[in-house]
């Protein structure tokens, strides 16, 4: 049986959801719409690599891709299924309730981050 280890799927994550990021700006480009969103998307995941692999810090990372990806895969949605975000507000709502729980895990992954650091001296930076 396939072993598969915590980095690897964690990679797998990181290209699946930069893949959705870049179909997102194409169509944002053809419909000249808002780069905002998935520009911010992208340097959250850049972030979360960074924070991953240079300073060990895995609960942010995390948390940064996770929010990245609620943010690209609801955009995708809107696009699918664009009746749905036109006419149902509650939709919205849940969109934004969302947003406000992947910021609350980044933020609770710093917290417990930086509370418990890795055992890597940050002095050779």
């Amino acid at each position: 049986m396939l072993k598969l280890n915590k980095n690897y799927i964690f990679n797998i994550i990181l290209l699946l959801v930069f893949i959705l990021i870049i179909i997102n700006i194409y169509k944002s480009i053809l419909k000249k719409n808002d780069l905002f969103p998935y520009i911010v998307s992208l340097w959250i995941l850049f972030a979360s690599y960074v924070l991953r692999y240079k300073f060990k810090m895995k609960f942010s990372s995390t948390a940064g891709a996770i929010f990245a990806s609620i943010i690209n895969i609801t955009h995708i949605m809107s696009y699918v299924f664009p009746v749905i975000f036109e006419r149902y507000s509650f939709i919205s709502t849940i969109y934004i309730i969302l947003l406000s729980v992947g910021l609350f895990l980044i933020f609770y992954g710093s917290y417990i981050d930086f509370k418990n650091p890795p055992k890597k001296d940050f002095s050779q930076l």
